[in-house]
């Protein structure tokens, strides 16, 4: 789908996946949109982690910096991780590298301007239909969300 083309095809080149590029930003979109609370929920959980603004460095920027693989085991954990990566039949250490580098980025996107908009969830369900983006989220600017 044309949102999250660019990152996939450097993912696919990057780090050698190939075919298992697509299927891994749509694992990441599905732990992000079904955390409880949808994408506002993740954002919520990583800010009680700690890492409020790193997610605040994320929003609205499709560049965004990568995460440590650390941050990621500790948000995502390694249960879920693992369970990606056994799902995609790459190696844990593989997703995690790949997911750190991805999470990011898929947040900028979802947040064009830093903001949560419909159109993008409407658009991110046609890449990932069986999941919702907004949870108890509406059309608010999230960064009010994270202070």
């Amino acid at each position: 789908m044309a949102l999250f083309d660019a990152l996939i095809n450097d993912l696919a080149s990057r780090y050698g996946l190939g075919a298992n590029a697509a299927p891994l930003v749509r694992e990441v979109l599905n732990y992000v949109t079904g955390s409880p609370g949808g994408l506002g929920g993740f954002l919520d959980k990583l800010k009680a982690a700690g890492y409020g603004s790193e997610v605040e460095s994320w929003l609205g920027h499709a560049d965004a910096s990568p995460v440590s693989t650390q941050l990621l085991d500790r948000v995502v954990g390694s249960t879920a991780l693992g369970g990606m990566a056994s799902r995609l039949g790459l190696g844990t250490s593989l997703l995690s590298t790949v997911a750190a580098y991805a999470l990011p980025k898929i947040i900028g996107l979802l947040t064009p301007g830093g903001r949560f908009r419909p159109t993008c969830h409407r658009r991110s369900e046609t890449f990932c239909p069986h999941r919702s983006l907004t949870g108890s989220l509406s059309n608010r600017s999230l960064r009010g969300t994270l202070r």
